[in-house]
């Protein structure tokens, strides 16, 4: 129930956005010529806060959000949006899912990766870059 609160207040916070977001598992089709984000939960391992069975977990991993822009434009509305995703998920921010508070502890974008046709199974990524853009949380569930 953790994972899913914890990714839920994630998804929610980058969904509210307005930019179209594609999600882990969920049918999405990109519309042509646009930008969109893409959402990924990674966890990392979780560990008890102290020596007893009943103490506290440290929820810890990154979500990662792919700035997926058309190749044939101008980056500046990519780094555009990655502005705007490092402001919506800012150090310190705390989000609130099912009793379950989320921190972000850091943001930080990656070098751009252009696709290409044997990206992916469709190939729909050859007309695309991605500016990786991580954000790392943490979390203490009781």
């Amino acid at each position: 129930m953790s994972h899913k609160s914890i990714n839920e207040a994630l998804s929610i916070r980058l969904q509210a956005m307005g930019y179209e977001t594609a999600f882990e598992n969920a049918p999405f089709t990109p519309t042509h010529g646009t930008l969109y984000l893409e959402g990924s939960y990674l966890p990392a391992e979780t560990v008890p806060v102290g020596m007893e069975y009943s103490s506290s977990e440290d929820y810890r991993g990154i979500y990662q959000v792919s700035v997926k822009a058309p190749r044939d434009k101008y980056k500046a509305d990519a780094y555009t949006a990655v502005d705007a995703v490092a402001a919506q998920f800012a150090r310190g921010t705390e989000l609130v899912r099912d009793d379950i508070t989320v921190r972000i502890e850091r943001v930080f974008a990656s070098t751009p990766i252009y696709g290409t046709a044997s990206s992916t199974e469709s190939g729909s990524e050859a007309d695309r870059f991605s500016i990786p853009v991580s954000i790392y949380w943490r979390a203490f569930v009781k």
